[in-house]
């Protein structure tokens, strides 16, 4: 049988290589920063309706714990505490053909991230910040289609 950390074990890690992250980010030149860790999204076989299957982004996963496609992991330099996980919110065909997945509060339980919110906050997020330098780490496709 296969022993799997507690969802208390797991959490505490995912504080832990977060709370490191933002200590060495909180100081130095990304000190006023804002970091974002995009997931990524699905590419599309051409031709088709499919698409390939998607793994997150390795950084995303494993700051964040969290594979879903389409989610954002954002840190503000300026609050060593100031994680917030940004994710796509399950469509009527999502839930169909893939299930209802977690609602905010438990993405937050399971990851230990406070402020777990619709992705649709995103842009919101940014622009409040939008004076401050950015630090991207994963995908650039982030940059080129960030409603992707």
């Amino acid at each position: 049988m296969l022993d799997l950390p507690s969802v208390e074990m797991r959490r505490d890690a995912l504080q832990a290589r977060r709370l490191r992250l933002s200590k060495s980010l909180s100081e130095g030149d990304l000190a006023a920063a804002i970091l974002i860790v995009p997931a990524g999204t699905p590419i599309p076989i051409e031709g088709t309706d499919q698409y390939h299957s998607f793994h997150a982004h390795n950084d995303h996963a494993w700051l964040s714990g969290s594979r879903r496609a389409g989610s954002v992991l954002v840190f503000d330099a300026q609050d060593t505490d100031s994680w917030a996980l940004f994710v796509p919110e399950a469509t009527r065909e999502d839930r169909v053909w893939h299930g209802g997945g977690d609602d905010l509060e438990r993405i937050a339980e399971l990851t230990g991230i406070d402020t777990v919110l619709p992705v649709a906050g995103l842009e919101a997020y940014l622009v409040a910040r939008r004076d401050r330098p950015v630090a991207l780490i994963g995908h650039r496709e982030f940059l080129e289609r960030p409603g992707a």
